[in-house]
Order: structure tokens, then C-alpha cells, then sequence
């Protein structure tokens, strides 16, 4: 390729330019290209996961039936409003939602807030690989501070989660 070529396709996703890169990386590391093809295969395997995982969005799920069966038991209102948050959790993750929305509550367990007419409820996750949040128990709160059953029923839960 001549440099015009090279100033035409700078874009970062350009295959020219990946191995422009390349060739700039193997010459600061003072490694020939046809030295370093462990370099190039890395380099090339990084730049891929990081393209693919920018683009990667959240995959929302209910544990098991139980909890979807819990979901199902909250009122109407709160249901909707689950179902709006985790929606803005799929398609934007979680810096699409309020800050007051989500609150870590001990070790890898985090809940949702979810308000309606009715009260308040919370849905209790824990993230797992490939960008999932996983709910493992959801349910209508009636005191001020989480309860240690609700909590405990989470964590035994989560145990599932692979």
C-alpha cells in the first residue's frame, strides 16, 4: 500500500490500520514482523476482544422459575417499572440508570430499587461473566432496612450462578 492509502483508512477498524499498529508495536518492541508473529497474534486477539466487548450489551435474567414466580407476584406498577429498569440495563448497561436506582449490599450481591403506589420492592442480582445480571430474589419490602432472611436467600442463590 502507498501512503495515500495509508492516510485514506486510518479508521481504527480498518484492517490496514490494525496492521499499521501492529508494525508500530513490533518496531517499539524492537521485534521484526516476521519475529514477532506471537506479538501479531496478540496484538490482533486484543483488539478484537476490546471491539467486541464495547459492543457487548447486558443480558438481564431471572435465576430460575421461583424468582420469575416472584416477579410475577409484585403489582402491577412495580412489575412495569422492573421491567423499564432492566430494559435501560440492556440496552444502555448501568450508566443508563439514576444513581439512586442501585445499591450494593455485601460482596457480590446488589439490588434494585424499585418504588410504585403500592410500596416499595427490590430485586436482588449478582453479575456474572459475559455481561449478565442474574435476579435472585425479588421481593416487597416492609422495613426499613433489608432483612437478613431475604438477604440470605440471595446469597444461597447466587451460589448457583456459574
Amino acid at each position: 500500500f502507498s501512503n495515500n492509502n495509508l492516510l485514506r483508512h486510518n479508521h481504527p477498524s480498518s484492517p490496514l490500520c490494525t496492521t499499521v499498529l501492529i508494525e508500530d508495536q513490533c518496531r517499539r518492541l524492537n521485534v521484526g514482523w516476521g519475529e514477532g508473529k506471537v506479538v501479531v497474534i496478540w496484538a490482533l486477539f486484543e483488539y478484537l476482544f476490546f471491539a467486541i466487548y464495547l459492543f457487548m450489551t447486558w443480558t438481564v435474567l431471572a435465576l430460575n422459575v421461583l424468582v420469575e414466580n416472584e416477579i410475577l407476584a409484585l403489582p402491577k406498577d412495580m412489575r412495569a417499572r422492573l421491567a423499564r429498569i432492566t430494559s435501560l440495563i440492556e440496552q444502555h448497561g448501568f450508566e443508563g440508570l439514576p444513581r439512586e436506582t442501585v445499591k450494593h449490599l455485601d460482596e457480590k450481591l446488589w439490588e434494585l430499587r424499585i418504588t410504585g403506589r403500592d410500596g416499595i420492592s427490590r430485586a436482588i442480582y449478582v453479575t456474572a461473566t459475559g455481561k449478565r445480571m442474574v435476579i435472585v430474589r425479588v421481593f416487597i419490602k416492609k422495613t426499613q432496612k433489608t432483612p437478613k432472611n431475604e438477604l440470605e436467600i440471595a446469597r444461597q442463590r447466587a451460589k448457583e450462578i456459574r
